[in-house]
């Protein structure tokens, strides 16, 4: 578990592009997160449209079982910053800690809910995608946004 929780935390914060994943320091070794997820079986070969089954591991998985971790190490490690708020959003501090995949899963507030859509916005007009989406959907279903709040 502890293996797996530094590989979500390596690709919640650092991010994974172009699947390369990087590596993480524990106890003094360098560890490899591809390394890891082939031992764990981490399912880290899928495409966009992959059909994965209930019990399999992936990349997106972890960071979505560990969120509440990643976001407690953002929260002690002050000096830490997620690649999503770094390079995506407008830099405000208060929401440092809850701008990384998976937060949407655990979000508060709807400041919190507007400030996270907004940073995935900024990515999709960036990189050509639509993951905003389903950050909308997800922040919807769990009622931290509602539809009046995506309309202004």
């Amino acid at each position: 578990m502890k293996l797996l929780l530094f590989c979500a935390l390596q690709t919640a914060i650092i991010g994974s592009g172009n699947k390369v994943f990087g590596e993480f320091d524990l106890e003094g070794e360098k560890i490899g997160v591809k390394a890891v997820y082939k031992e764990y079986n981490v399912r880290d070969d899928l495409g966009l449209q992959s059909k994965i089954q209930p019990g399999e591991l992936t990349p997106r998985r972890l960071q979505r079982f560990f969120r509440v971790q990643v976001k407690d190490y953002l929260e002690k490690n002050e000096e830490v910053v997620p690649y999503l708020w770094k390079k995506y959003s407008d830099l405000d501090l208060r929401y440092r800690s809850v701008t990384f995949p998976g937060a949407e899963s655990l979000v508060e507030t709807k400041e919190e809910g507007l400030y996270l859509l907004k940073t995935y916005q900024r990515l999709d007009h960036l990189l050509s995608l639509s993951i905003s989406e389903r950050i909308k959907r997800v922040l919807l279903a769990r009622k931290i946004l509602d539809i009046r709040d995506l309309t202004h």
